[in-house]
C-alpha cells in the first residue's frame, strides 16, 4: 500500500466516525460494526487474534477467546465482554472492511488490495485510530499539566487501551513538545531481559537523549549511559553532555514497567 493509500484509509476511518458522532472516548465499536455491516461476532478458541468473513449481507468477525460465545449487536453493551487486546483486534477487523466493497453481495474486496504484511500493517494503524481518535485524544490531553505516566495510564483507562497503544497515540500529538520528557514501555521476558514495547519521547527531550528502538533489550539501550552515583529507589540519574536526565521507574504488572525520563540542565 502507498503512503497516500494509508492516509486515504486512515481519513476514511476518521471521517466515517466522526460523521457518526462514536469518537468517545471510549470510542463506540457497536455502532461503527453496524455501520460497517457486521452481522456476527463470535469469540472462538484459536491461533489467529482474529479473523474476518464476508456474509451475504455483510461480515462475521471472529476474535480469540478460550470460551466460545457469540456476541449480540443488537443488544446496546453487546461488545462490553471485549477486554482490551479483544477490543483492539476487533477494531482492526474492522479496518479490514473497508478494503470490501459494501454494495456487493457478498462483500467483495476492492481492486488493488495490498500484500497481507503491508495491510496489517495499515490495519494495525487504523485499528488505534479507531481506538484513539485525534481529536478526542488532543481534547483529553490538554486538561493535562504535563506528559507524564500518570497521563498515559489515564489515557489508556479512558480509551479502554492498551498502554501500548496509548502510548503510540500520544506520540502523534504535539501537545508537550516543548517538554523534555519522555517514556518507556518495557516487558520482562521469560529470558530475564527487559524489552523495550513503546517509546514516547517529547522532542525536547531527544536534545538530551535518543530513545530506544522497539523491541530492543532496554540493557543495551542504557550500557551506552554514563550513570551518575546519585539513585534513590526507583529514581536513578545519568550525566549527559547537554545536562541530566532523570529515570523513575513505575511497576504496573509482574511483567510490564515504565520508564519515564526527565531531562533537566542546558538545553532546557
Amino acid at each position: 500500500m502507498s503512503a497516500l493509500a494509508a492516509a486515504d484509509l486512515e481519513a476514511r476511518v476518521t471521517g466515517l466516525m466522526e460523521r457518526l458522532g462514536v469518537v468517545g472516548p471510549p470510542s463506540d465499536l457497536r455502532a461503527l460494526a453496524l455501520a460497517r455491516r457486521v452481522r456476527r461476532v463470535v469469540l472462538q478458541d484459536m491461533i489467529p487474534r482474529g479473523g474476518i468473513a464476508p456474509l451475504m449481507d455483510g461480515f462475521e468477525i471472529f476474535l480469540r477467546n478460550r470460551e466460545r460465545l457469540e456476541l449480540d449487536l443488537n443488544e446496546p453493551d453487546g461488545l462490553d465482554r471485549l477486554n482490551k487486546r479483544q477490543r483492539f483486534t476487533f477494531a482492526h477487523e474492522l479496518a479490514h472492511t473497508f478494503f470490501f466493497d459494501l454494495n456487493a453481495q457478498p462483500p467483495t474486496k476492492i481492486k488493488g488490495v495490498p500484500r497481507w504484511d503491508v495491510l496489517e500493517q495499515a490495519c494495525d494503524r487504523a485499528a488505534a485510530i479507531i481506538l484513539v481518535p485525534h481529536r478526542s485524544l488532543r481534547s483529553h490531553v490538554r486538561a493535562a499539566e504535563r506528559f507524564s505516566a500518570e497521563l498515559t495510564l489515564d489515557v489508556a483507562r479512558v480509551f479502554g487501551v492498551s498502554l501500548e497503544v496509548a502510548l503510540r497515540r500520544l506520540a502523534m500529538v504535539r501537545e508537550f513538545e516543548n517538554e523534555p520528557v519522555g517514556l518507556v514501555l518495557v516487558a520482562r521476558a521469560s529470558s530475564g531481559h527487559s524489552i523495550v514495547r513503546a517509546v514516547c519521547f517529547r522532542t525536547a527531550l531527544r536534545s538530551f537523549l535518543q530513545p530506544p528502538q522497539r523491541y530492543q533489550r532496554l540493557e543495551e539501550w542504557c550500557s551506552a549511559f554514563e550513570v551518575s552515583s546519585r539513585r534513590d529507589n526507583d529514581v536513578s540519574e545519568i550525566v549527559v553532555r547537554a545536562g541530566t536526565v532523570a529515570f523513575r521507574k513505575i511497576e504496573l504488572t509482574a511483567d510490564q514497567y515504565l520508564v519515564e525520563a526527565c531531562a533537566s540542565g542546558l538545553g532546557v
